[in-house]
C-alpha cells in the first residue's frame, strides 16, 4: 500500500488520483489552505485564489461549478505617497511626471546580467522602478538581504515587461497583472462552511487526521492516532510536508541532516480584524510596500464571498512577515489609512503564525534540495508541492502536480 504524508492541497489532489493512505497531524484538511470562521465572520489561513488554467478548469470547477464563481481581481498598491493599480510596472500613471519619466528611462537602460536576486530585480525593472517599489516590498516581505539571495527557485511570477505595455500603463490605460481571473468558492449563504477551505473538504475524501507522523525507517511509518503509536507498512511514500521536517522524522545520515540546517525561509503572521461598518469599496487585495507600515498586504474577505461576514460588517485578513503582529499598531494603521473608517466598530481580532510560509533560495539551497531528494527516493520516499520540494510555487501548480502524480 502506499502512502502521503499532508493533507494540504498537493496531497489532497495526489490522492484523487492514486490509491494511498493520507496521513495529516492536524484535525482537517486543507494545510494552508484552511478557513475558519471567528464571530460569524470568515477568514481563510493565507488567501488562495484558483487561476484559469487547464487542470483547475477540467478538474476541479467541475466538481462544484455553482459554487466556484469567477471574477476579475481588483488589485491596489500603496507606496507610502500614492495609490498605484497593481502590477506597478504597468501602472506606472499613478506616479509623478519626472519619476514616470525616469522609470522608464531607467528600464530601458537596465543593466542585463544578475546574480543575486536584487540584480536581478534591476535588470528586470531599472534603478527607478525597484527603489521606489520593488526593493522596500521585497525587503519587508523577505526579511532577508536581497543580495544573498539567488533568483532561482523564486521569479517564476516575475516577468520582465514589454515596453509598449509599460508605455500603455504610463498613459492611463490600465493592464490586467499576473493570474488576474479565476475562481473562488462561494457557497450559498447558509451553507456551513466558507472560504478556501470548501475546496480542501471538496477534495478531501479519506485521511488520517490527527495522525502524526513520528518516525520512517525501512518502509515503517510509525504515527501517533488518539495517544497510540501504530505503525503502517508502505510500498511508497509520497511527502508533502517541508523537506527540513521530513529528514528530521527519516533515519537519515548525520551530514544530510547538517545540510538542511541550512536551508532559509520566512514565517507570516495572519491577522484577522472583523469589523461592524460599511464594506470598503478598495478591492480584493491591497499591497504596502512602505517600511513604516507593519504589515505587507490587507485582503477584503468580502470582496472574495460577500457571505464571509454578516451584511453588517467585513472582514480584514493581515499579512504580517516574520515579526509577531502589534494588534493596536496594525489597526491604527489601518484607520489612518482610511481602511477601517472612524465610525466602524472592531468586534474581533485574532492572529495565527504560518510557518514555514515562503523558502528562500541562497547559493546552495538548490544542492541541497537535490541530495535530499536523492537520498529519499533510495528510501522508497518521493517528494511533491512547496514544501516537500522545498519550492516558491503557486497553488495552480500544486495542483497540476499532485494531480499528474503516479506511484506507478
Amino acid at each position: 500500500m502506499n502512502a502521503i504524508i499532508g493533507a494540504g492541497i498537493t496531497g489532497l489532489t495526489a490522492g484523487m488520483k492514486n490509491d494511498a493512505v493520507i496521513f495529516e497531524k492536524n484535525s482537517e484538511p486543507g494545510g494552508v489552505a484552511r478557513s475558519f470562521c471567528f464571530d460569524g465572520f470568515w477568514f481563510d489561513n493565507t488567501v488562495h485564489f484558483l487561476p484559469e488554467t487547464p487542470e483547475i478548469n477540467s478538474e476541479i470547477i467541475p466538481l462544484a461549478p455553482d459554487v466556484f464563481k469567477k471574477t476579475k481581481l481588483q488589485v491596489s498598491i500603496d507606496t507610502g505617497e500614492e495609490i498605484l493599480n497593481y502590477p506597478f510596472q504597468l501602472n506606472l500613471n499613478g506616479l509623478k511626471k519626472e519619476e514616470i519619466i525616469n522609470c522608464i528611462a531607467d528600464y530601458v537602460n537596465a543593466p542585463k546580467g544578475f546574480e543575486t536576486y536584487k540584480d536581478f530585480l534591476l535588470a528586470s525593472f531599472g534603478k527607478t522602478m525597484c527603489e521606489k517599489f520593488f526593493f522596500p516590498y521585497n525587503e519587508k516581505s523577505w526579511k532577508y538581504p536581497l543580495d544573498k539571495m539567488v533568483p532561482s527557485g523564486q521569479v517564476w511570477n516575475v516577468d520582465r515587461p514589454d515596453i509598449k505595455n509599460i508605455l500603455k500603463g504610463a498613459f492611463d490605460i490600465q493592464i490586467g497583472g499576473f493570474n488576474n481571473t479565476g475562481y473562488y468558492p462561494v457557497p450559498d449563504k447558509d451553507y456551513f462552511g466558507r472560504g478556501i477551505g470548501f475546496l480542501s473538504y471538496l477534495i478531501f475524501n479519506e485521511a488520517k487526521l490527527e495522525s502524526e507522523v513520528l518516525w520512517i525507517k525501512d518502509h515503517n511509518l510509525v504515527y501517533r492516532q488518539n495517544s497510540t503509536n501504530q505503525v503502517f507498512k508502505f510500498d511508497k511514500l509520497l511527502s508533502t510536508i517541508p523537506l527540513p521536517r521530513l529528514i528530521g522524522l527519516c533515519d537519515s545520515p548525520e551530514s544530510l541532516r547538517h545540510k538542511v540546517l541550512k536551508l532559509k525561509w520566512t514565517k507570516l503572521y495572519s491577522v484577522a480584524i472583523s469589523v461592524v461598518g460599511e464594506r470598503p469599496d478598495l478591492g480584493h487585495y491591497r499591497y504596502y510596500s512602505s517600511p513604516e507600515i507593519p504589515f505587507n498586504k490587507v485582503t477584503f474577505m468580502t470582496e472574495f464571498d460577500p457571505y464571509s461576514a454578516p451584511p453588517y460588517g467585513y472582514g480584514l485578513l493581515i499579512e504580517v512577515k516574520d515579526e509577531e503582529p502589534d494588534l493596536e499598531k496594525i489597526i491604527k494603521c489601518l484607520r489612518k489609512a482610511g481602511v477601517i473608517k472612524d465610525k466602524d466598530v472592531i468586534v474581533g481580532k485574532r492572529s495565527w503564525v504560518v510557518d514555514p510560509a515562503y523558502v528562500i533560495f541562497t547559493e546552495g539551497t538548490q544542492k541541497i534540495i537535490e541530495d535530499c531528494r536523492e537520498w529519499l527516493l533510495g528510501q522508497g520516499i518521493d517528494t511533491l508541492g512547496r514544501y516537500g520540494t522545498w519550492e516558491y510555487s503557486s497553488m495552480a501548480k500544486n495542483i497540476k502536480d499532485g494531480l499528474s502524480y503516479d506511484f506507478s
